[in-house]
Order: structure tokens, then C-alpha cells, then sequence
């Protein structure tokens, strides 16, 4: 084969490899209502599952990451998880390793802290992000070992009245 073929082959390669990471590695996001008063978030599309409600509490999770909310109004006040609270979570989050990113405080965990606590298996280590906003009484908590996918989720959340 002369060079010519062996170059346009070996760019063909790289294209359809190129094209094959992009549609395996993009993280598809679709929007859910996290609470009556119309609080949305993006999450993403793959392997994502609802596990339902405990007591107030909200889960979602999915190979890599862990969606976790509460609502005040919806829930009551005090309610707990086998003595895990809305607090003790808080807690959790915020003992570990923190920086600022995007105007976003992003801390830093092993993910067996959830496993422990809410049965949520997210393996290795894990950003998350807490939010809270008193208005609409909604505490979100957003865990992934991605820090794209943490900052780009909590980016996405709307809060509504």
C-alpha cells in the first residue's frame, strides 16, 4: 500500500474511535421534579434509578453517583432513617475534605459513607454537593466520582414555590 492509503486509513480509524468515546463517554441528562413545589434537577440518563422513598427521604442512584432529597413541607421535621436524619446527612457531607468550584462548596468522600448509611453503593471516592434553600424548604444532596457530573447537576437544580 502506498502512504497516501495508509494515512486515510489510519484518519478513518481515528474518526470512528473519536466518534465511538464521545457517544459511550457524554453523559445524557434528563429534568425531574425532586418535590411538589416543582424543584427540578437534571440527572443523568444512564443507569439511574429510582430507589424510592424512606421516610421522607428521596434516593436515586446509578453506577456511579448518588442523588439524595428532602423536603421539609412534604416530609415533617425530626423524620429519620434508622436514626439517619436530614442533619446526620448534612454531617456526613460537610466533615470531609472541601473546595470552592463554580461558586460551589464540593466536598470530598468515600463513597462507602453512603453505603453505610443509606445502602446507596457508590464505590471509591466521591464530590458531593449539599443545597438547601429555606424558602422552599428542599435539601438536596448530589454524589458522583464525577466532578463534572456533581457541578453540572446542581447547576441545573430549579427551585420553584
Amino acid at each position: 500500500m502506498d502512504n497516501k492509503k495508509i494515512v486515510l486509513i489510519a484518519a478513518i480509524i481515528l474518526i470512528a474511535v473519536g466518534v465511538v468515546l464521545l457517544t459511550f463517554n457524554n453523559t445524557g441528562y434528563e429534568r425531574i421534579e425532586l418535590a411538589p413545589n416543582g424543584t427540578s434537577i437534571d440527572i443523568p440518563t444512564n443507569h439511574m434509578k429510582y430507589q424510592g422513598e424512606m421516610q421522607g427521604f428521596k434516593l436515586w442512584s446509578w453506577n456511579y453517583g448518588a442523588l439524595i432529597t428532602y423536603n421539609n413541607q412534604t416530609a415533617g421535621n425530626g423524620i429519620q432513617i434508622t436514626g439517619f436524619s436530614s442533619d446526620s446527612l448534612n454531617e456526613l457531607v460537610k466533615s470531609n475534605h472541601s473546595e470552592n468550584i463554580d461558586g460551589f462548596t464540593v466536598y470530598t468522600l468515600d463513597g462507602s459513607n453512603l453505603l453505610n448509611s443509606l445502602k446507596i453503593n457508590v464505590p471509591g471516592k466521591i464530590y458531593c454537593i449539599y443545597l438547601t434553600n429555606e424558602t422552599t424548604s428542599d435539601y438536596i444532596v448530589i454524589c458522583c466520582n464525577d466532578k463534572d457530573v456533581t457541578l453540572h447537576m446542581a447547576k441545573s437544580v430549579e427551585y420553584k414555590n
